[in-house]
């Protein structure tokens, strides 16, 4: 997703909690002593403070609290920043990540700051860093505005919890100077309270929300009358107030009066209850019970218990319509609507209807159970209050397996109807193929409509928690549309948190290495958002040379991807077909819209962005690698390619012709050429190494561009040429060479030669600036590092290690039994990685340890070429090597 999608996503966000804020302070009494207390203690100061911990139980009243105390400071401060959230009410408000990503962007905005960078979005650890530091900066420019901020973050005991944090390890226990951060939650939930306490232990900070005076119940009482426009008996405030002395909790004395004031008709004299003189209870979890319990014999049992059971298990909430459709197919209520009357089963369905139509008006606009939130662009219902939905867990999930009305009954009720829902998506999208679009690729899936959508994206909960592993495993995490809907309705994210959930509960490797190849892709995806291409060629980067050994979730999911690719992309795509490990280079690459072709050069941009492809068909292709490694132009050239090498940048490219032994100088954004170079080829004395057969393999054609695109190299029959740009042919600079490396600054070239020798020279003048006589027998293969450190390999076996400037040998490692064909040292100068006839070994060269073998099933490897890949994540790398490179560095 990229950044500016991301801003868009929340400042929608930030006005969904406005409008909540502006709600909940409606018609509501000030609670003062605590709005008070903040008020006067809001940091001014050049010293650090600690946070504000408001709490109490719930129904208390600390929403609202909090939302008056935001509401004062917008109207009567205005020097004053004011970022409120409210967990919860939101997707996106009910992930840690999600919420401090928001208050970075809003607080940016406000202070006229940077927006951090779109990679530090998807990381949970460095976006927590960022927070840290962004606080910090704000203070200075608060300081130096003569301004404050107050963070309010309302309910953090419902914040979903995140792997490798709690819900208080977070929290600051000092915030910088001119900033303020104020949190409310629960005491009663996850132990809070409790380990805030251990964490900030100043009891000054922790404020308490009492429960209402006997002012505040009559101040409320007054006002709700009004808002309903009926009044009370005196009879039933009297017997209301004598309830009050059992409990004066907000959310109880609105219970209360709701119940009662149902029964008083309205203008018309029109009662909204037909029960006669409710019993009240004593307690708030009591009151609601009875609530529920009058629903039932309103409504109907099973309405009632599984719309509430349904609210209770949906993570994120349902839509109306979903509720709607859940209650049309499920048999227990409509047995029990046959049982009221109900014959065929048209009346069966419209009793149904008409009964869901009633409670809803009950739950959501006469008691306020349930209400409306965000999600990620729909409306969907949860509880409004902790004890409603704890209550109906209770009543109505956690009974014993039999009951009708029990959480593995419902679970599974629920995951049929959304599996039946994402099948029905499939289906139209692959009639829509046959039609000849591609609507899948688009933001828009029409046959499901948002709110759909959204529980469609959790489907994998539903089926994990209703034991349908199968289905989890082939319709969901190892269902390539699956993975790219849901990466793209929400985020590639919210996918692997369904991996973390899922490898909780179930041991399973192939999900387990599926998930790390989604966080090695997760940056690039996240920050290009290209579609559906994009994802396949990312994804297939990582897992196609796995298929074979884990067939079930890895390999379908690379059969689906690569079928996406070949037959259906709208742009030829570039993906990879070779093993493990294997280079490009002499393998056929698969390319969707055109037809399989060998690959006999190839050469990646500095910048890891453009790729260049010499096939055997004389054509040269470049390639946008991160767009889905997407293909910018192609072109047939006059004679067949060689080698190709593109420049620093990825603008020009050169080639290299056998045939016409010319070196072309092309612009890759139209292929044109825009210098040609004779190579004048004169056999040396060194021709006998040529037709030697143990070094017949190390007869190789290479070509490489320096670093400021003015020179060319190139090597072929072993000797080495160099062409300058516009000074005419190229020159001859030696002989007898099997390999040879620019190095990073430009500085140096370095050759190694059949006699076992290797030669620093310098690029201005090319004279040998140091010789070494440490290989026995030719050198394979020379690496560079911007360290100016290189590393060479030899048929002796040997890899040395050695320092350019003054061509001291730093380590000398056996790096095969046999002969090295290619080595390579990651970006970090600290991991050395080796390729010998059948096998790719690697280790930390500095230490001068043994490497360590990582496959024995290789085959003619160029490992530097895949290790550069690697490092900008793009066409060909594999996790196993990114994972170990990791560890190493």
């Amino acid at each position: 997703m990229q950044t500016n999608s991301i801003i868009n996503h929340f400042q929608e966000e930030l006005a969904y909690h406005e409008t909540y804020a502006a709600e909940k302070t409606k018609g509501t009494s000030p609670r003062g002593q605590v709005v008070k207390y903040i008020l006067a203690h809001i940091n001014y100061n050049d010293k650090p403070q600690k946070p504000y911990i408001v709490h109490g139980t719930s129904g208390c009243g600390k929403t609202v609290t909090l939302a008056q105390l935001g509401r004062h400071l917008k109207a009567k401060q205005k020097n004053t920043i004011v970022i409120q959230r409210f967990i919860g009410i939101s997707q996106r408000s009910s992930w840690l990540h999600d919420i401090l990503i928001g208050i970075q962007i809003e607080l940016c905005k406000e202070l006229n700051l940077p927006v951090p960078e779109n990679r530090i979005f998807h990381q949970v650890d460095r976006t927590l860093r960022n927070f840290d530091e962004l606080l910090k900066e704000a203070s200075k420019v608060l300081r130096g505005q003569k301004r404050k901020l107050v963070l309010v973050l309302d309910g953090i005991n419902e914040l979903h919890s995140t792997p490798g944090m709690d819900f208080v390890s977070w929290v600051p226990s000092s915030v910088p100077s001119m900033i303020s951060l104020v949190l409310s939650t629960d005491p009663n939930e996850h132990g809070v309270l409790e380990k805030l306490l251990q964490r900030i232990p100043d009891e000054k900070t922790y404020l308490q929300v009492a429960s209402f005076t006997e002012d505040m119940i009559v101040e409320n009482l007054a006002r709700w009358q009004n808002d309903v426009e009926k009044n009370l008996t005196e009879e039933q405030f009297e017997s209301l107030f004598e309830f009050f002395a059992h409990c004066k909790t907000p959310l109880y004395v609105k219970m209360c009066f709701n119940t009662v004031i149902h029964q008083v008709p309205n203008p018309e004299g029109q009662k909204n209850s037909e029960e006669e003189n409710p019993v009240l209870s004593n307690t708030l979890r009591a009151a609601v019970k009875d609530f529920y319990k009058r629903l039932e014999r309103k409504y109907g049992t099973a309405m009632v218990s599984h719309v509430l059971g349904y609210m209770a298990l949906a993570r994120y909430g349902l839509s109306l319509k979903e509720l709607e459709n859940l209650l049309s197919v499920d048999d227990a209520v409509l047995r029990e609507a046959g049982r009221s009357g109900a014959k065929s089963d048209a009346d069966k369905l419209w009793k149904v209807l008409e009964s869901w139509h009633g409670l809803q008006q009950e739950l959501i606009t006469r008691f306020q159970i349930l209400r409306e939130k965000l999600a990620y662009g729909t409306k969907v219902y949860s509880f409004t209050q902790r004890q409603y939905f704890q209550v109906a867990m209770e009543c109505y999930l956690d009974g014993p397996p039999e009951s009708p009305s029990n959480r593995s009954s419902l679970l599974r009720k629920m995951s049929d109807f959304f599996l039946w829902v994402w099948k029905q998506e499939l289906d139209r999208f692959h009639r829509d193929e046959e039609d000849g679009h591609t609507s899948f690729e688009s933001d828009e899936f029409s046959a499901l409509g948002p709110e759909h959508l959204w529980n469609v994206s959790d489907l994998p909960y539903y089926l994990l928690h209703s034991e349908k592993k199968e289905d989890l495993l082939t319709i969901t995490l190892g269902n390539f549309f699956w993975l790219f809907a849901k990466s793209k309705i929400m985020s590639l994210t919210e996918v692997i948190n369904d991996f973390n959930i899922t490898l909780e509960i179930m041991n399973h490797p192939e999900v387990e290495i599926l998930r790390e190849s989604l966080i090695c892709v997760q940056e690039r995806l996240d920050a290009n958002d290209k579609g559906t291409s994009h994802f396949a060629t990312s994804l297939l980067g990582h897992i196609r040379s796995l298929s074979s050994a884990f067939p079930s979730v890895i390999g379908r999911v690379t059969k689906q991807a690569l079928d996406w690719c070949l037959n259906r992309a709208s742009k030829p795509l570039l993906i990879p077909t070779s093993t493990w490990l294997d280079a490009p280079i002499g393998y056929h690459i698969g390319v969707a819209g055109l037809p399989p072709r060998m690959v006999t050069a190839a050469s990646l941009s500095k910048d890891g962005k453009r790729l260049s492809l010499a096939h055997d068909d004389k054509t040269v292709s470049i390639w946008e690698t991160c767009d889905a490694c997407e293909m910018l132009l192609s072109k047939v050239m006059k004679d067949p390619v060689s080698a190709i090498s593109l420049s620093d940048g990825g603008d020009q490219a050169a080639i290299f012709s056998k045939d016409g032994l010319t070196v072309k100088i092309l612009d890759t954004h139209h292929l044109d050429t825009d210098e040609e170079y004779v190579v004048f080829h004169q056999k040396s004395d060194t021709i006998a190494w040529e037709t030697t057969s143990r070094w017949t393999s190390s007869k190789r054609t290479r070509l490489k561009m320096s670093a400021n695109s003015e020179r060319v190299l190139l090597l072929h029959e072993n000797v080495l040429y160099v062409v300058y740009q516009g000074q005419g042919s190229a020159k001859r600079v030696t002989d007898g060479v099997s390999c040879f490396q620019i190095s990073v600054c430009g500085q140096y070239l370095v050759t190694g030669h059949f006699k076992g020798s290797v030669s620093v020279r310098s690029m201005v003048d090319r004279k040998v600036l140091h010789t070494l006589d440490k290989h026995g027998d030719c050198v394979s293969c020379a690496f560079v590092t911007k360290e100016k450190v290189c590393a060479t390999g030899g048929h002796d076996g040997k890899v040395v290690v050695f320092n350019l400037e003054d061509g001291k040998v730093v380590h000398e490692i056996l790096g095969s039994k046999t002969r090295v064909q290619d080595v390579a040292i990651d970006q970090f100068g600290l991991c050395l990685g080796v390729a010998a006839d059948s096998a790719i070994s690697c280790g930390t060269w500095s230490a001068g340890n043994a490497l360590m073998s990582l496959s024995r099933h290789t085959q003619t490897l160029c490992i530097q070429f895949t290790l550069h890949l690697l490092h900008q994540i793009l066409v060909f790398p594999r996790m196993y090597w990114s994972l170990l490179l990791g560890k190493e560095a």
